[in-house]
């Protein structure tokens, strides 16, 4: 008879989990987009729903983040798998500082928004361009680290059952 998997521990979880944030933050510009070409009555649910949608990928960048910490302790290899390592922590150190601050920025101007009740193309456009640069950096860097994650994994067998 065929046993479940077991569930592993914290250090072999964060494969798991950094699939959450990647979706999360390609999925909230389709939100903006959304409220973007949708009439006005509809327009701050898709705000709104962007919003969450980023705040569900930054606890989860930093839940995936602090896995990664624990799973690049037991890494153990060759002086480029160490490389490889160290340079994958620093981007998702930038991806998550970045998007954490183009959360904040978006959260900001939404609240803004509602306090005030202005529309968002009244507001002064220093919140909204700082949030989608910051999101533009994060994008970038988290794609980045996706790349040195995958080179881990399929370049040198980090993870794997059979290391090399």
């Amino acid at each position: 008879m065929a046993e479940l998997p077991m569930i592993p521990g914290w250090d072999g979880i964060h494969p798991l989990l950094i699939h959450f944030p990647l979706t999360f933050f390609f999925l909230e510009p389709v939100f903006v987009l959304l409220a973007i070409l949708t009439k006005a009555t509809t327009r701050r649910t898709f705000f709104i729903s962007a919003l969450t949608v980023m705040l569900l990928g930054i606890t989860s960048t930093y839940t995936a983040f602090a896995a990664g910490q624990s799973a690049a302790a037991s890494v153990t290899g060759t002086e480029e798998i160490r490389t490889v390592v160290d340079r994958h922590q620093e981007l998702a150190s930038l991806a998550r500082s970045s998007l954490t601050a183009a959360t904040l920025l978006f959260g900001l101007t939404l609240l803004i928004c509602t306090c005030f009740h202005l529309q968002l193309r009244e507001l002064a456009s220093v919140l909204p361009l700082g949030s989608i640069a910051f999101y533009a950096l994060g994008l970038f860097w988290l794609i980045n680290t996706a790349y040195h994650g995958e080179r881990l994994v399929h370049e040198f067998g980090v993870g794997s059952i059979v290391n090399p």
